[in-house]
């Protein structure tokens, strides 16, 4: 029987950051909710009118807006932005859960939940719902959080790391099934007392939509912007404390003299943009795009001449694999990693970039100089080497229908008769969590102790497990785009 024909399935998915597939950050759950439109799954998406970074949507008032795209409804809730003002961030995630479950209490039944973490609170929403309907939760881990925000110094009051780290716990006892976005959290997952079997790794995967752009676009991106004869170093991402942008502009500025030819062009947003502005201002070769659209950004990823990767040199900012590296890649862009973690490792493996050891300022000035000496095309084939391995084996299309599997198997196995039983389980095992400080006892063993060798062990694992995929496009419903 195919997906078509198979009988239609309802599911929610609480995403609070989710207001358009054209910001940063949301490829991986368009991708995952065209997927599910494709093997006939009603969607309900609840998320919020003001995106993440506080963009609100075209239209926005004090009553939910309500749009659908045939099988898809995506309801937005009007709340605060959790980014507009720090020091409100909590009561922004409170006021979001309150309006939520207040909300889908009156949505018809779901079969199945979508518990996508983080942020942690939007979580406890989704678990809530779940257990209120008795449906099966489908967990995803796209980054883990607290210990994240703990390494990274985001939260330091105790009373909140403990209660993140409750509702982690609580997540994994909740939870039919999980997925994570990650190969090194596979043995964080077990850690956390999750079967190996009830975990799978579903990494994010390249669009290839830059496969599109219209020939000639990124000659005449280079012109428009004065950078013809320019060598350009892109950085396309977030500006979040985890990322070393201090650095990268420190590397741009020893950059003016050992390379006035090298461009450092930076297109995002995020925590640390008055740095980026400051330097845009301030030095020559800093070129800031702002936050650009993601169907805005194809132009300037075909345009420029090398991908960067800046990160802290931090234990679990070294084994993620952000979504910037497929999207690099798809677009046959070659990258450089400073970090000695598992994306360099990755681009090492399939030739398409390198992973040159070093994250202070003078080291990346010098990486990115010697780089920039290379000849045409030794670059270009290393980003037709990376071009041509992403898409065969990690485009976002084959990890998608992938989560779409995953998630009938787990709707398959049914209901939750007694919810009763099933709550006290898991919130007496997220007390143990809190209690033994699983998570932070994971942490360190997995990832500082033995230097992430489980970690390493995991991604060999999945690295020599990909299979080809075919590239079968999906089809995305323009409502997933819209503002």
């Amino acid at each position: 029987m195919s997906s078509h024909e198979m009988p239609s399935r309802r599911l929610l998915w609480i995403h609070q950051n989710f207001v358009t597939g054209r910001q940063a950050g949301n490829s991986r759950a368009v991708a995952q909710l065209a997927a599910l439109l494709e093997a006939n799954w009603q969607v309900d998406v609840v998320c919020s009118q003001v995106s993440y970074l506080g963009a609100p949507t075209e239209r926005r008032g004090r009553k939910p807006l309500v749009q659908q795209d045939g099988a898809l409804t995506i309801h937005r809730l009007p709340a605060s932005s959790v980014s507009a003002d720090p020091s409100r961030r909590g009561l922004a995630y409170l006021e979001f859960i309150a309006r939520s479950l207040a909300y889908t209490s009156a949505l018809p039944r779901p079969d199945l939940v979508v518990c996508s973490l983080p942020p942690s609170p939007q979580g406890l929403a989704s678990l809530t719902h779940g257990w209120r309907t008795g449906a099966p939760i489908l967990l995803e881990l796209r980054d883990l959080w607290p210990a994240l925000l703990v390494e990274g110094g985001l939260v330091t009051w105790p009373p909140a790391v403990l209660a993140l780290e409750w509702l982690e716990g609580l997540a994994c006892g909740l939870a039919d099934r999980v997925v994570v976005a990650v190969p090194a959290f596979l043995p964080y997952a077990q850690r956390m007392g999750l079967e190996e079997e009830a975990v799978a790794v579903i990494p994010t995967g390249a669009t290839g939509s830059w496969l599109d752009v219209e020939p000639g676009r990124s000659r005449n991106w280079r012109q428009e912007h004065g950078l013809e004869d320019r060598f350009i170093a892109l950085y396309a991402g977030s500006f979040n404390t985890l990322y070393a942008m201090d650095r990268l502009i420190a590397a741009a500025r020893l950059s003016q003299t050992r390379s006035p030819h090298v461009a450092w062009v930076i297109a995002g947003a995020g925590r640390q943009l008055p740095i980026v502005e400051k330097a845009a201002r301030e030095l020559d070769n800093v070129y800031y795009l702002g936050a650009l659209p993601r169907d805005e950004l194809g132009p300037t990823l075909l345009a420029a001449d090398v991908g960067l990767l800046a990160g802290e040199s931090r234990p679990l900012i070294r084994l993620a694999l952000p979504g910037k590296v497929y999207e690099y890649l798809a677009a046959g862009l070659p990258a450089l990693a400073f970090n000695p973690g598992h994306a360099g490792s990755l681009l090492e493996r399939i030739g398409a970039g390198r992973y040159v050891g070093g994250t202070d300022a003078e080291f990346v000035s010098h990486a990115v100089h010697e780089f920039a000496g290379l000849s045409p095309e030794a670059r270009q084939e290393m980003g037709a080497t990376g071009q041509k391995w992403v898409l065969d084996h990690l485009s976002a299309a084959g990890s998608a229908r992938q989560f779409a599997d995953v998630a009938l198997t787990t709707v398959q196995r049914g209901r939750h008769t007694n919810r009763k039983r099933r709550l006290l389980r898991a919130a007496a095992s997220a007390t143990r969590t809190v209690l033994e400080r699983r998570s932070a006892r994971a942490v360190e063993e997995l990832f500082v102790l033995d230097d992430g060798a489980a970690a390493q062990v995991a991604l060999n694992a999945w690295f020599e497990g990909l299979q080809p995929s075919p590239r079968k496009r999906l089809s995305v419903p323009h409502l997933l785009w819209r503002d």
